[in-house]
């Protein structure tokens, strides 16, 4: 009985190894693309999280401060939340550090505050100095916080200026070295009440 040769050829060790060799390749640059879009996604994730809490934060400062009254800044932070209903203006470069007003709704004293790297908001009720709150998440961190205020004094001397805030926030946003993001926000608030 005669055995007959398969004329059927495989692939040579050669053509495997450069066919895994290009497979590794593609794998290797697609596997690296994958993750920078997994860390791109995750920086802004925690940026627009940050970003929502900091927006919600100035909104509700500036919607306060916007229909309060009675403002007064302070240069050096106040160790417990202002009490007073007295008017004081913060000029200069630098401005103040905390920022004081009488709530528009409530009658209540309400003072904004940076202590540390996050800001904290005070209320005080019925002239009793109240406590502290951060009102800032933990991947927020802020690294200056100024007040400038002008046109608290009533209407004397021909001053016809509506009492104006000016706030600065830097910062920065993330929580792991490669998801953090600076910033900076100004914003101004005029006071609603006419001040005549």
């Amino acid at each position: 009985m005669l055995i007959k040769k398969s004329q059927t050829k495989g692939f040579s060790l050669i053509e495997i190894l450069v066919a895994l060799g290009l497979f590794s390749f593609v794998i290797t640059i697609t596997t690296t693309g994958l993750l920078s879009l997994l860390d791109a996604n995750a920086k802004s994730q925690t940026l627009r999280l940050a970003m929502d809490n900091l927006s919600f934060v100035l909104d509700n400062l500036s919607r306060n401060a916007r229909t309060g009254y009675n403002y007064s800044c302070y240069t050096a932070r106040p160790p417990s939340p202002d009490t007073g209903n007295s008017r004081a203006d913060c000029s200069g470069s630098t401005g103040g550090v905390a920022l004081s007003f009488t709530d528009g709704e409530t009658g209540n004293r309400i003072t904004y505050r940076r202590n540390g790297e996050s800001i904290e908001r005070g209320v005080s009720i019925n002239n009793s100095a109240g406590s502290w709150s951060p009102v800032t998440s933990d991947n927020v961190k802020i690294n200056d916080m100024s007040f400038l205020v002008s046109g608290t004094d009533f209407n004397t001397d021909g001053n016809d200026e509506q009492p104006t805030v000016t706030i600065w926030l830097t910062g920065e946003v993330g929580t792991f070295t490669k998801t953090k993001s600076d910033f900076e926000i100004q914003t101004i608030v005029t006071q609603r009440i006419l001040d005549l």
